[in-house]
């Protein structure tokens, strides 16, 4: 039976296109299910009937050609709902565990609540803690008091939001939710290009789980842990970037 929810992954750049081939692969063959790749590539995988493309557009600014930007993933879930009203943003980079996958095969999206699962919060007092970051303490991220100072301009809730790691994010919502969830993300999404496009760096978006974790909170998503179900799902995977 095919599973009622949708994964998106993003595959721009070559060497993430093998990456991605391989990981479908492994999971179309242990269940039934639909992908959105998110690709500057598109002919790499059209050989996939469950696989819907989206044409990757490089950002460009002066002196800067052909920019990636990690908030494009949000790509990811506009058009992944409209094909399923549950997606998980996966990174290219997993890999299915060999004995550890029956949380993949087990998984029903209809028996989770509408809400954002993701598998990792960073917290306070962690480096990189939204808290730091606000105050202008995440060198990585230096922006934090202009993005806090954009925030409240824009009448979007800072309290109680968190760090969002991004690489694992299930999100099942409403229609209405998942609208504004997008709309905050996209417009600090364009906030915090400006401030790296400044800044002269080449790929954009690192720390675009602060736009994600302001634009749930904004958007009033409920952010569920433990939940049982998603993670056994989220087990079933292994991220390279945590682990060889």
């Amino acid at each position: 039976m095919k599973k009622k929810y949708i994964i998106g992954i993003c595959s721009v750049g070559e060497q993430y296109h093998a990456k991605t081939i391989k990981l479908i692969k492994e999971i179309n063959a242990l269940i039934d299910i639909d992908f959105l790749v998110l690709t500057d590539e598109p002919k790499n995988f059209e050989g996939f009937p469950n696989v819907f493309l989206e044409k990757y557009q490089y950002k460009s600014a002066k002196y800067l050609n052909k920019i990636f930007s990690f908030h494009d993933k949000k790509i990811i879930f506009e058009r992944g709902f409209l094909h399923y009203d549950t997606v998980l943003l996966l990174d290219a980079d997993h890999s299915i565990r060999p004995n550890l996958y029956e949380g993949l095969l087990d998984f029903d999206s209809d028996k989770i609540s509408c809400g954002a699962y993701p598998q990792i919060i960073w917290r306070h007092p962690s480096d990189c803690s939204i808290e730091n970051f606000l105050c202008g303490l995440t060198g990585r991220v230096p922006y934090g008091i202009k993005f806090k100072e954009y925030a409240i301009s824009k009448n979007y809730n800072l309290d109680g939001a968190f760090l969002i790691q991004e690489s694992f994010l299930l999100i099942k919502s409403d229609e209405k939710s998942i609208f504004d969830f997008l709309k905050t993300w996209d417009d600090l999404s364009v906030f915090c290009e400006e401030q790296d496009i400044i800044r002269g760096q080449h790929v954009l978006g690192y720390g675009e789980g602060y736009s994600i974790g302001v634009s749930l909170n904004t958007a009033g998503i409920k952010i569920i842990e433990d939940d049982s179900c998603v993670n056994r799902l989220s087990r079933s995977f292994k991220h390279f970037a945590w682990e060889k």
